[in-house]
């Protein structure tokens, strides 16, 4: 039987098992590398929901609070609206609704009123309109997820013919500039 493979013999030293086992070694090392791969571009995008997420929340409040400040100054005046404004920070929380893909973002916001300023660097008798600062609004909006956070400012700036007219929000033109704040 000395010409049978593997027989008595034989001069075999299983060559072949440890070249099997090395490339099967080196595949599962190139499936593991995949995975991690793909679980990468899965954690990066979620990561860029939870941001849109967040930077899209803190917009909709910023114009929400820029509104609502808009119409009470023509609705109650200048003043009067900027003397009720909330405490340096007004805390909101959106907690997710019913669908399970929302996604729960806790929301702060501050208004810097500087109408007042502005009225009183008027001279009561001034004929040329006065441009200025009426209000800056800041909001800070926090996912979920550590590091999602989205920090937004709108600035509103206003020209009047007058005190009287400023106050009573009879404004000639109004200004709105944003920026994203790091």
């Amino acid at each position: 039987m000395a010409g049978v493979p593997g027989g008595p013999g034989s001069q075999q030293s299983g060559s072949v098992l440890l070249l099997a086992l090395l490339l099967m070694t080196v595949m599962a090392r190139m499936a593991l590398s995949a995975v991690d791969a793909a679980l990468l571009g899965t954690s990066l995008a979620l990561n860029y929901r939870h941001h849109e997420h967040a930077f899209h929340s803190a917009e909709a409040l910023l114009v929400a609070v820029d509104s609502s400040l808009l119409a009470g100054i023509q609705t109650h005046g200048l003043q009067v609206t900027l003397d009720t404004l909330p405490l340096p920070w007004a805390d909101l929380s959106m907690l997710p609704a019913a669908n399970e893909n929302a996604l729960a973002v806790r929301l702060r916001y501050r208004v810097h009123a500087t109408g007042a300023e502005f009225l009183s660097s008027m001279a009561a008798d001034a004929v040329t309109p006065i441009y200025g600062l009426l209000y800056r609004v800041e909001v800070q909006a926090t996912g979920v997820q550590p590091g999602t956070q989205a920090n937004l400012s709108l600035q509103r700036q206003a020209c009047c013919s007058d005190a009287l007219a400023c106050d009573a929000g009879d404004f000639l033109s109004l200004d709105r500039v944003w920026r994203r704040l790091e």
